[in-house]
């Protein structure tokens, strides 16, 4: 039985339009996802996405900030991430204040942050 293939949806970069950074001088990626999910897939961004795109900005005068917020942390320290309302607000306003927000999405999706259970 052959599956039915999802239909792609694309854009390209010439349709969108110039990026203009909320902060001239400044282009802010943040990346979003669940926590258990991209640890290899964020060490492969870093090194042949962000670190390569750093330097195209340094050459054109723009600073890149890369935000995420699980790097760093280690697998026990989720729950105290997670469980702290002033960490989730931070995290929110980081959103609000990026140019560019980087979704990542794999088998899980996310927390209940009220129930305290994984989805």
């Amino acid at each position: 039985k052959e599956e039915a293939k999802k239909p792609r949806v694309t854009a390209a970069v010439n349709q969108l339009g110039p990026l203009v950074p909320k902060v001239p001088g400044r282009l802010k990626l943040v990346v979003v996802s669940t926590f258990e999910d991209f640890f290899m897939e964020r060490e492969v961004l870093e090194r042949n996405v962000f670190t390569p795109m750093r330097a195209h900005c340094t050459a054109l005068g723009v600073c890149l900030e890369v935000v995420d917020p699980w790097v760093g942390l280690r697998p026990n320290q989720e729950k105290d991430f997670l469980g702290s309302n002033h960490m989730l607000r931070i995290f929110i306003q980081e959103i609000e204040s990026a140019d560019v927000v980087l979704l990542l999405f794999g088998n899980r999706i996310g927390t209940d942050v009220a129930g305290g259970s994984g989805c």
